[in-house]
């Protein structure tokens, strides 16, 4: 019966948003994600839509396509700092999960970009700064040093 009205009646949203509900409370993410992005078409700025879609991929087990989302997500509200907050979790827990499996190379570019995010975050610099001195990569991680120390001078001050 939903099905037809959202055929018949395509402007109203309600009958998606029913269908997205069903369609998550009876486990059928897939068909679910169908309907938040019939949504999100007409909504492309709702956050709660997105995050609604991310959820839906964790669900489905898709972490690394819920991740490129969040982040997708960062880059439409930048000034979101749960959102960013979010995003740096989860590359925290990437680029431990990445240490754990020995995916050295994997980790430096996580911890790169969680330095792109939080620039001022000494505690990402001396966790790059770590992983190269222990690769046998001093040069870099020198350079990597000197930004140890501004950092830590910009917070002093």
């Amino acid at each position: 019966m939903i099905r037809r009205i959202i055929t018949i009646d395509e402007k109203n949203e309600k009958p998606r948003y029913l269908m997205l509900q069903v369609e998550t409370a009876t486990k059928h993410y897939s068909s679910a994600i169908v309907y938040a992005n019939e949504r999100l078409e007409e909504n492309p700025y709702n956050e709660n839509l997105w995050r609604k879609k991310i959820d839906l991929y964790r669900k489905l087990g898709n972490n690394q396509e819920a991740d490129r989302l969040l982040e997708r997500l960062l880059t439409i509200y930048p000034e979101d700092n749960q959102l960013r907050k979010d995003v740096v979790e989860r590359k925290l827990m990437l680029a431990k999960q990445q240490r754990d499996k020995g995916d050295y190379r994997s980790m430096e570019e996580s911890l790169r970009q969680l330095i792109e995010l939080e620039h001022d975050s000494a505690s990402h610099y001396k966790a790059l700064f770590n992983l190269l001195y222990r690769n046998g990569r001093l040069e870099e991680a020198a350079e990597i040093a000197e930004n140890i120390g501004a950092t830590a001078i910009m917070q002093v001050s």
